[in-house]
């Protein structure tokens, strides 16, 4: 499942699946927490570990986790003008006594501001990947 398909048009959009239980959540959320001291290698484990945990039973193909960085031009990210001044700005507007959150807002909209966005793809093969009751 792509989270993102880019078509030929800009009119590309993000895909975000239904995920089962979701509830908002700040930046003091203590789930983060756990991830700041190492956030690569926390980011790495948690993400091949999920990986691993869906697997395909019975198959005989090992799964793989598949990493690669790349530079985007900022503009051409899907939503970029939406992203950048709108959702942030609702966020913000939503979370102004959550420091830790409004710190994260700050960084993303500096980040946006760049020409050039650093990108982290993350993909894994044979696996089931995500299901609706998930």
């Amino acid at each position: 499942m792509k989270l993102f398909n880019k078509s030929h048009s800009k009119n590309s959009e993000w895909y975000f699946p239904g995920g089962k239980d979701l509830q908002m959540e700040s930046g003091s959320n203590a789930s983060l927490e756990m991830f700041k001291d190492n956030p690569l290698d926390s980011l790495a484990r948690e993400i091949c570990q999920n990986s691993l945990d869906a697997g395909i039973e019975g198959s005989n193909k090992p799964v793989r986790v598949e990493f690669t960085s790349f530079k985007v031009k900022a503009e051409n990210i899907p939503g970029y003008l939406e992203l950048r001044y709108e959702i942030i700005d609702k966020a913000m507007k939503q979370w102004p006594n959550e420091q830790k959150t409004m710190s994260m807002l700050r960084k993303m909209d500096r980040i946006l501001k760049n020409k050039f966005v650093n990108v982290l793809k993350i993909s894994d093969y044979n696996t089931t990947g995500l299901r609706k009751e998930n």
